[in-house]
């Protein structure tokens, strides 16, 4: 059922597909579809970045992600990018060895298409993932916006996090991660940030709905940002 859903809708954004295979074109970009034959058609798959999001809102998403990324970085640095994650900070504390690292999504790739990482002696413990979207896709006036779909620490992973906090003076590994997004929009030249809300979250589920709210509207709302419409979105710059 789930795969007869995904083709039916195929069938119905040929268009769609056409121009994201225009893109996995580029050289960069082909292997990975090559590698993963569900790459080019996850945008298909109900809650891809955001449940809100319709088909043609996840489309325009990807095809935004990937063609921009070609357009703003340097080859070199596009695939290692695409490859492998690259350390944009760690410190010791102790024995302890924290570390942020930055590249492609892979096991919750429906969740951001990019993802920072939060490191504990090389074990990630917690991850922001984002994907570069055309602002008039939450109906915002900036050409591009970094769009915050995953904010959450890894099952089982309590103890590190904790652990990591006090080691980073209170400092939260989501503050941590925020404060570093902002350095890769600056570096990208895109200053504008948002989040969904919790219940759009690929992953939500009203069992799990206190813990959503916390991970996401509390989150920001702390930081005394507004929740705004039309898709329970936190902008957050500017």
């Amino acid at each position: 059922m789930l795969l007869a859903g995904v083709l039916w809708r195929a069938v119905n954004n040929i268009g769609r597909h056409r121009r994201i295979m225009e893109v996995l074109k580029y050289p960069e970009f082909a292997e990975l579809a090559r590698s993963d034959p569900r790459f080019a058609f996850k945008y298909l798959t109900l809650g891809y970045l955001a449940r809100s999001f319709s088909v043609a809102d996840r489309a325009t998403c990807f095809t935004h992600h990937y063609q921009t990324l070609h357009d703003l970085l340097p080859r070199p640095f596009l695939m290692r990018l695409l490859h492998r994650d690259i350390t944009l900070m760690q410190l010791r504390e102790a024995e302890t060895r924290y570390a942020v690292t930055f590249g492609l999504s892979r096991q919750h790739d429906k969740e951001g298409e990019l993802s920072l990482n939060f490191q504990v002696d090389g074990a990630t413990v917690f991850i922001m993932s984002f994907t570069i979207v055309p602002g008039r896709v939450i109906q915002s006036s900036s050409s591009d916006v970094l769009l915050i779909t995953r904010i959450q620490g890894v099952k089982g992973c309590y103890r590190q996090i904790s652990r990591a906090t006090k080691a980073l003076h209170d400092v939260a590994p989501s503050a941590l991660l925020l404060a570093t997004l902002q350095g890769v929009g600056q570096a990208l030249c895109i200053s504008a940030l948002a989040c969904i809300s919790g219940v759009d979250q690929n992953s939500y589920c009203q069992e799990c709905d206190a813990s959503f709210n916390t991970a996401y509207d509390h989150f920001f709302a702390e930081l005394g940002l507004r929740k705004m419409p039309p898709v329970s979105l936190w902008p957050i710059f500017p």
